[in-house]
């Protein structure tokens, strides 16, 4: 009945099930098939079969002793599947199962009904999927809201007038990054003590946006782009800690989305932690939370 994918069994079964569940029971986008051929390769894959139907199906990627749980999908919340899961994590020495928003694969989802979000951020808060893991040990980690927004030339942001005397006595600037204006930039990438960030910024010839005083930055919101279907796209916004406290998150963040719609964009989504600062930021911005993830884990 529990079964362990390997290559001796039918992946095209496996993907119709996927199909067929992910357009009747959910609110994911489904992926193509090489895709899911790649996302099966470097994972682990359980599925539930009766006289060869399939009736359940779990996809745990990997990521060292880490098994992130990218799909699961068995309507019948069936414990003795979730403890079969279990028992071969434990048998190939994985110490933790995750449910996570940094997953090493990023499943998109529908947002309204008509527009996406590139990544599914854990297990839906309330569902009865989040209730059944509750219930058989997984550990709360964080909330993760998703946010969208349809673009315009609207919602600039307010400054009280002490930020804006601020801003005018230590000239500071919200522009686009130039090599050969700006000064202090691999210093700044050093401070913003992210490594992720520190990787996409120095690598990517996307356009970014920098704050800036006296020409040296203190904050960055980016890289910009937008997706086929409109979508504004960036990676992340951030402000060092001795430029903090002045508002310049705020003025990115507009600046971001200003320019995403110049770009062409007319919607953007995005996901951040319920107890993160920066949520009031993309509210106060005109963003509704649309969406709302719990992140889990269990120790084996």
């Amino acid at each position: 009945m529990f079964n362990v994918y390997n290559n001796n069994y039918s992946i095209t079964k496996l993907y119709d099930f996927y199909v067929c569940f992910t357009l009747k029971y959910t609110d994911m986008i489904v992926i193509d098939i090489e895709l899911f051929k790649e996302i099966l390769k470097n994972s682990f894959t359980y599925f539930k079969s009766i006289d060869n139907d399939i009736f359940s199906l779990a996809i745990l990627s990997k990521k060292d002793n880490l098994s992130f749980i990218q799909i699961y999908f068995d309507n019948s919340y069936d414990l003795d599947f979730l403890k079969f899961i279990e028992t071969h994590q434990k048998e190939i020495n994985q110490k933790e199962i995750w449910i996570h928003c940094f997953s090493p694969y990023q499943l998109p989802f529908k947002i309204k009904d008509t527009y996406m979000h590139t990544n599914y951020q854990g297990v839906i808060e309330n569902s009865k999927l989040h209730k059944f893991y509750i219930e058989n040990k997984y550990k709360f980690n964080s909330v993760q809201e998703t946010l969208f927004m349809m673009l315009s030339k609207k919602n600039k942001p307010t400054l009280s007038i002490e930020l804006v005397s601020i801003h005018k006595e230590k000239n500071v600037c919200i522009s686009y990054y130039n090599k050969n204006i700006h000064s202090g930039f691999n210093y700044f990438l050093k401070e913003l003590k992210n490594s992720n960030w520190e990787k996409v910024l120095s690598e990517t010839n996307k356009p970014i946006l920098v704050a800036t005083i006296n020409n040296n930055v203190v904050g960055f919101a980016g890289p910009l782009s937008v997706a086929n279907d409109k979508r504004g796209e960036f990676s992340g916004i951030g402000v060092i800690n001795d430029a903090q406290g002045f508002g310049l998150g705020k003025l990115l963040f507009y600046n971001l989305h200003q320019e995403l719609y110049k770009m062409g964009a007319t919607y953007m989504s995005l996901y951040t932690g319920r107890t993160n600062k920066a949520l009031k930021i993309y509210q106060d911005a005109g963003f509704e939370i649309v969406q709302s993830f719990v992140t889990l884990k269990k120790t084996l």
